[in-house]
């Protein structure tokens, strides 16, 4: 199931890009999952009980060992972009299995007023309509026993938790659907998969460290050199590809990737991904109005209800798409609607940095050109 806005790709909008979203994404969650090898409080053990909690919707939760029931702690903040961008897929997870068994909690954690979330949570209306609770902040009793021992150091992060143990830790994106209906069906071995999930840590974390000087040196086909010695079968090598031909700015080879990405089932990458990346990511060159027609084909409309950072990420997408397509008016409707959902953006880092492209974005488009949002950041 891949969620609309997708966590990947929300540091194109939000960072200087000074690393790749698509990598710095994946190292991310393999230090997650190293992280929560070596922790205490790990599968299969006890849970402690819930301290300090403030439930801002749904009913509380009393303990995790209903018969029949899993449950989902799924850990998150408002400052926190991957956060925000995972929440559709969260609210799909809980619309589709509620009435099995599955009960999803949103867990504010590390931050220390109510008032963020709550805000929050009453503007997000029917797209979060789980559980949603509050932790208490950095110091409260859930970091304390709940977070430090389980080795949480980066979010999101979701429990499974089945009959008061825990069955999976780790990031949600990782979480299969069958895995899911598995642990409702009393069928998930959470030791077996929690060795899988170690053993492919560390051999990913090995990539990793094959990976990183190659893309500290800027070597592109060093990097795509490594991916063809991956199986087929890995996700990074997909990932690594991707990454060295958007580097290279090769669209020709990116539209090639995104024509077998259509015929894909459970890629690391969708294709929706690639064009957000492409589109907001990438310097304009050969090849590159192509690529702009095909996604602008396949492009979602985004829901009326959408979070303000979702609806401006779109525009923003929408508007470069079109404008290397040869849409210039079009391209200069979509920034100007950007513009007005930025009003809306509660994050001040976000709205700091989009804020402060706006204006050359503007200028640039009125003089026949439009520059990619790394550009437009790089230049400020």
């Amino acid at each position: 199931m891949k969620q609309k806005f997708q966590r990947v790709f929300a540091a194109v909008a939000t960072a200087t890009l000074t690393t790749s979203a698509l990598l710095s994404s994946a190292s991310a969650v393999v230090a997650q999952e190293q992280a929560a090898a070596a922790a205490t409080l790990s599968v299969g053990d006890k849970v402690p009980e819930l301290k300090g909690i403030t439930w801002l919707q749904g009913d509380a939760v009393k303990s995790f060992d209903e018969k029949g029931k899993v449950y989902m702690l799924e850990l998150w903040a408002t400052w926190c972009g991957p956060c925000v961008a995972i929440i559709p897929h969260v609210n799909d997870l809980h619309k589709k299995y509620a009435d099995k068994g599955l009960v999803v909690v949103g867990m504010n954690v590390w931050e220390d007023k109510i008032e963020a979330p709550t805000e929050f949570l009453k503007k997000q209306g029917a797209a979060m309509s789980y559980r949603v609770a509050f932790s208490g902040g950095s110091k409260a009793d859930f970091a304390t026993n709940w977070l430090k021992p389980a080795g949480v150091k980066g979010i999101p992060h979701a429990f499974l938790i089945k009959d008061g143990e825990i069955l999976y830790s780790g990031h949600p994106s990782q979480l299969k659907d069958s895995s899911i209906e598995d642990m409702l069906a009393g069928k998930y071995d959470a030791a077996a998969e929690a060795k899988k999930k170690e053993a492919a840590a560390k051999e990913e974390a090995a990539l990793s460290a094959k990976f990183m000087p190659l893309f500290q040196k800027k070597d592109w086909d060093g990097i795509l050199a490594l991916a063809k010695t991956l199986d087929d079968n890995n996700p990074a090598k997909l990932q690594l590809q991707v990454t060295a031909i958007s580097e290279k700015g090769d669209w020709k080879s990116l539209t090639e990737s995104r024509k077998g990405l259509l015929s894909k089932k459970d890629s690391p990458i969708t294709v929706s991904d690639l064009d957000q990346y492409a589109a907001l990511g990438m310097k304009a060159g050969e090849g590159a109005k192509e690529y702009a027609v095909a996604a602008l084909a396949s492009i979602e409309a985004t829901p009326a209800d959408a979070p303000a950072p979702e609806q401006l990420h779109k525009k923003l997408m929408s508007a470069r798409l079109n404008f290397l397509a040869g849409n210039t008016d079009a391209a200069k409707k979509d920034l100007a609607a950007a513009k007005v959902y930025l009003e809306k953006v509660e994050n001040p880092q976000m709205k700091q940095q989009l804020g402060a492209i706006f204006p050359a974005a503007e200028k640039a488009l009125a003089a026949g050109t439009f520059p990619s949002i790394r550009e437009l950041l790089q230049a400020k």
